[in-house]
């Protein structure tokens, strides 16, 4: 996501107007809008969820009143006002909330992955290009520290020229809590994660890889 900064005296105020967000789906979207309530130039101007009870607790923390909670979200999109949309509900909802939050004029941060299927992903890349709002999809991998220093490393040219790199990743993916209601779910499609590039390779050439848990 793009944000400006606005240089010169006569926009000072623009400069420091602080950026309206909205998060949609808070049993993940919590950390968010913890994270956005605490940084200087944002502020959590709204939520959203179908759960009620999750609603009441996240806006009693928030210090949100009543009219700035919702638990639809084509409600949210209309109403919340908000700069940023969040979006950190289940994975097959991902596309869709991002267009409409984009065509309502909003920017959104989504929580990876983009979407399940190659055509929502394309999808979702018309509608930013068509609408001029910023979309980032929230994968914070290829920003700690460690792969950071990595890539300095293969930029400079200390390891010399990298031909191969192999690695693996574990990742839990299914909660304990969940996994019996998963089990026997036919009709459950398989979830796809997609890495648009390998931080380490970055430095060399955009490279896909794809990930299927069936």
């Amino acid at each position: 996501m793009r944000f400006h900064f606005i240089r010169g005296a006569e926009h000072a105020n623009e400069a420091m107007k602080k950026l309206k967000v909205g998060v949609v789906g808070l049993s993940r979207g919590s950390v968010y809008a913890k994270l956005f309530s605490a940084y200087q130039r944002t502020q959590v101007t709204a939520i959203c969820d179908i759960d009620r009870s999750v609603l009441e607790k996240y806006r009693s923390e928030l210090g949100l009143n009543n009219s700035q909670c919702f638990n639809n979200y084509d409600e949210f999109i209309r109403k919340a006002d908000v700069d940023v949309v969040v979006v950190a509900t289940p994975i097959p909802y991902h596309a869709e909330q991002s267009i409409k939050a984009m065509e309502a004029g909003k920017h959104v941060l989504c929580e990876v992955v983009m979407a399940n299927t190659v055509k929502d992903c394309e999808a979702v890349v018309r509608t930013a290009r068509k609408t001029g709002m910023n979309y980032m999809m929230a994968e914070n991998y290829c920003y700690f520290h460690y792969i950071r220093e990595w890539r300095k490393l293969i930029e400079e040219g200390t390891l010399g020229r990298i031909f191969y790199a192999e690695a693996e990743y574990v990742h839990q993916v299914i909660r304990e809590s969940t996994k019996k209601q998963l089990v026997g779910k036919r009709s459950t499609p398989p979830l796809h994660l997609a890495q648009p590039r390998t931080p380490l390779n970055a430095a060399r050439r955009p490279r896909r890889e794809s990930y299927s848990f069936r």
